[in-house]
This record gives structure tokens, C-alpha cells and sequence, in this order.
């Protein structure tokens, strides 16, 4: 999303001996270049919880020394530098921030790249006619914001987000979140179906939980039967059949998902485009639309067709059934990962499979199933790719330098790199924080998810689980891919 008169490069920093060598190597190889330089750093490994989207202050001291408070040391990272021919650098540690009034009212947009694809949305949503025409949103100014005006607008920007006026682009490094906050608060938005009744008088009863939304199993069983039909009835789990067959059936169904729906890779989807194999690139993120939606989705992208030069929202879905009603709404187009496992984890529990998150901090996320339920194996599903048990499929297919992969919900954290990989030295390595580490900050997590209530802070309107909804934007970044 960065404007494409900027020349880019990658560069790669490996350090693996000491917390402090990322900051001496990156600075000795930055002091050779000659232009200023707009930084976002990609880290490997369980790093910050902002993760990514860190601008121009990722070799501050302080961002690391918080980092290792939160036990997410990192030795290995990959800098994409952008260089530019301003010689005036922002202040250190500061976002930009850039605000408008369109009919005497505010809108904003906090590290957006792009500045003329903000107004081009602000027109299009107003209805107003094209850039320049003298009409809609007057003139945008930028200021530099520091952590500390950051923090006192930051009641401002929550209340402007909730009313769709607040774009939200590259904000990462300013927003302060602990390391095991964070994997509390992504433990309690994954998918979860309580099927612990009891006496069956509980309330929840056979309830599944995405996040902050709640689908009864029959409610869910007849919505899967009526996309797939009443076929894949015959592939349900049963407890009384041979693990083989059990494990068949799963596969059919990977099988099935994929073929219904399909991964969304980021073209036009304007309904004045007719170009629907146009690329777009991302303006930005804005709350959702449909109020009546909102349990469902989480927020939406601004993108900006490329071909067409137009703007559009893609909405990010959790709830397992606006995800499963895009068979019908979006022609199939489920998501990304995320969305392809969320759907997957519903149909499977649906049709009396054992189920449960997996994420893996170098960006992708799927799920295991337990075969047999309550006491066999967590085996590997990816919805995404339609694929059951080829763990190393990431590692050895894909290429991918694993570090830290934990399945997890909203009872339990589990540490299971190991399932993954054939070189497990090689991602504690990559990781740069020792295994007791690792351990400590997990169990300290599951504590967390036993005996305390989640985050919300008095008075919101929104729901999260995040005391702040600018926050948990920029931690569900990280699994948007």
C-alpha cells in the first residue's frame, strides 16, 4: 500500500547471538545508506504482540526492552526498507495522522500510506463527485503524533472508529500490548463449542463460540446441510467406527470445503468493477458496516482497485455463519486462512468432529482434529489448502522457516512446533528465546484463561475482548493473511 514512486528493498538481518545485536548490526548497515528511510519490520518468531506494522522506531531501544518483558525476544528479522528522497525524517517513535471534515464533521486516517486514496474513499462514501472537483472532504493535514499525544487522543480515535469516521493504516508500533495479553485475548476469540451440558440445563449448551458470536449446533447443522447438501451427512464422525474411516470422512470433508468455497486473493470486488481479477492494494481498515453484521465481522478493508481506481470494503468475518452464508453472498469467496478455518472448524464440530485452532506465528493458521474424540491424536486439517495430515507440509512444500506454532482456544494454550517440523532445534534457534521461556509465558497464559475475566472496558459500544478496538485491530492483523 506504499506509493509506487518509492524504490523498495529487502534487506536481511540475521543476529542470533544477543538481544542487543539487531540494534548494532541494523544500524551500521542503515548508517551506509544515504536517504531517509520508512521502516516495517517483519519479526520471526513470537515477537511483538503488534507484530507487524511497526514504522520508523522498530530499532528503538525501548520497543525491545518491552518485548522482552513480554518474553518475545527476537534474533532474526527482515527489514523492508523504502527509500525516499524526503530529507526530512518524521520524529522518532510518532505515527502520522491525517484528518479532513467532510460537511463540518471529522475523519481520519491513522498511518495511512497514501493520502489521495483516503480522500478518494471519504468522496465515494459521501457520494460526492471525483477528487478535485472542489466538492467533498477540504484539505487533509498530517501531523506527526508522539506516544504521548498518541495516548491522549486515543479515547478520540476509539470513538471515531466506532463511528466509521477513523481509516486505520500502518499504527503498529504505538500500540502497547504484553506478550501474554495478547495470546489471552487471541485464545478467547477462537472458535469454541461447549459441549460440556452437564445436567444439560447450562445455557451454552451445545453453543459454538466464534469470538463474539454465538451459533446454536442445530442451528448450524441445518446451514451446513443446506450449503453441501444432505450428503455430507454420511461423513459425520462416529464414535463407533474404525479410526480409518473416521479420518476418510475428514479428509472428504477438507475436500468438499475447498471446493464450495475459494481463497480470497485480494482482486476487485466493486460492484462497479467489472474487472474482478483486477489487483487492489490496501487503503486501509475501517469498522464494519452493517450494525446488524457486527457480531459476524470484525472489521472491514478499504481497498483501492488498481484498474478500475475505485475504492471498496472486504469484510473479515469470524462468525461461522456469515462465513458460511458467503457461498451465497460472495459467490464462495470465503477469505484468507483465517476465515477458511474458522468455516472448517464449524463444519466439522457441526458434524460431531473434535476441533481446535492452530496458529503459526510466520503467518498462516488451520486447525486439528482429535481422532478418536476425547482420546486419540490432534491430527492436521487446513481448510484453506483442503488438506488432512501432512503437518510438514509448511516446512518441507512451502519453504517456510518455522518458529513458534500453538494450537489454541479459548480452555487452552499448547505448544506443538514440534508436529511440524523435522529441524525443531532450528526454530528455537530462529525464535531466539529459550524453551523454559516459551513454557513460562504459556502457563502464565492458561492461568489467565482459568481465572480471569476478559478484558472490556466500562461504557464501550463495541464488544471485543480487547480494552481497546484499535488494539485488537492490530493484533488480528498479524492472522489476517
Amino acid at each position: 500500500a506504499f506509493p509506487p514512486t518509492e524504490e523498495r528493498r529487502t534487506v536481511r538481518l540475521s543476529c542470533p547471538k544477543a538481544v542487543q545485536q539487531p540494534f548494532d548490526c541494523s544500524r551500521r548497515r542503515l548508517q551506509e545508506t544515504r536517504h531517509t528511510m520508512r521502516l516495517i519490520a517483519v519479526c520471526s518468531g513470537a515477537s511483538l504482540a503488534f507484530l507487524r506494522g511497526a514504522e520508523y522506531n522498530i530499532l528503538h531501544q525501548s520497543s525491545w526492552e518491552r518485548t522482552e518483558k513480554g518474553a518475545a525476544m527476537v534474533d532474526l528479522m527482515t527489514l523492508r526498507v523504502f527509500f525516499e528522497e524526503s530529507e526530512i525524517a518524521p520524529p522518532p517513535r510518532s505515527v502520522a495522522y491525517a484528518n479532513t471534515t467532510v460537511d463540518g464533521v471529522e475523519y481520519g486516517c491513522l498511518g495511512c500510506a497514501d493520502l489521495s486514496l483516503f480522500q478518494m474513499y471519504l468522496h465515494q462514501q459521501a457520494g460526492s463527485p471525483p477528487r478535485n472537483s472542489g466538492h467533498g472532504p477540504d484539505t487533509v493535514v498530517t501531523n506527526f503524533l508522539t506516544q504521548k499525544e498518541f495516548e491522549a487522543m486515543r479515547n478520540k480515535l476509539t470513538y471515531l472508529y466506532g463511528k466509521r469516521r477513523l481509516v486505520l493504516g500502518q499504527f503498529g508500533s504505538l500500540m502497547q500490548m504484553d506478550f501474554i495479553t495478547f495470546l489471552t485475548d487471541l485464545a478467547r476469540g477462537t472458535p469454541f463449542l461447549d459441549s460440556k451440558c452437564g445436567d444439560g440445563k447450562s445455557p451454552a449448551c451445545q453453543a459454538l463460540f466464534s469470538g463474539e458470536r454465538t451459533a446454536w449446533l442445530s442451528q448450524l447443522q441445518e446451514q451446513v446441510v443446506s450449503i453441501f447438501g444432505q450428503e455430507i451427512l454420511e461423513l459425520r464422525y462416529n464414535e463407533k467406527d474404525d479410526d480409518k474411516v473416521n479420518r476418510q470422512r475428514a479428509a472428504k470433508v477438507l475436500k468438499l470445503i475447498k471446493t464450495k468455497y475459494s481463497f480470497y486473493h485480494h482482486t476487485c470486488m466493486a460492484d462497479q468493477c467489472t474487472m474482478d481479477t483486477a489487483p487492489t492494494g490496501l487503503v486501509g481498515r475501517v469498522a464494519c458496516k452493517n450494525a446488524t453484521n457486527s457480531a459476524d465481522c470484525v472489521y472491514a478493508e478499504v481497498l483501492h482497485c488498481q484498474q478500475c481506481d475505485t475504492t471498496f470494503e472486504y469484510d473479515r468475518l469470524h462468525g461461522v455463519p456469515a462465513l458460511l452464508d458467503t457461498a451465497h453472498v460472495r459467490n464462495g469467496v470465503a477469505g484468507q486462512c483465517e476465515e477458511f478455518s474458522r468455516l472448517g472448524h464449524g463444519v466439522f464440530v457441526s458434524l460431531g468432529f473434535e476441533a481446535r485452532y492452530v496458529y503459526d506465528f510466520t503467518d498462516h493458521v488451520w486447525i486439528e482434529l482429535r481422532i478418536p474424540a476425547k482420546t486419540g491424536q490432534w491430527i492436521h486439517a487446513d481448510p484453506s489448502e483442503g488438506i488432512f495430515d501432512n503437518p510438514k507440509m509448511y516446512e518441507a512444500g512451502w519453504g517456510k522457516k518455522l518458529t513458534v506454532i500453538l494450537a489454541i482456544s479459548p480452555e487452552e494454550i499448547e505448544h506443538v512446533t514440534a508436529r511440524y517440523t523435522d529441524n525443531y532445534p532450528a526454530t528455537v534457534q530462529r525464535r531466539g528465546f529459550s524453551e523454559d521461556l516459551l513454557y513460562k509465558v504459556i502457563s502464565q497464559a492458561n492461568q489467565r484463561l482459568r481465572y480471569e475475566l476478559p478484558l472490556q472496558r466500562f461504557g464501550q459500544e463495541h464488544k471485543s475482548s480487547w480494552d481497546d478496538p484499535l488494539q485488537g485491530v492490530a493484533a488480528m492483523v498479524h492472522f489476517a493473511s
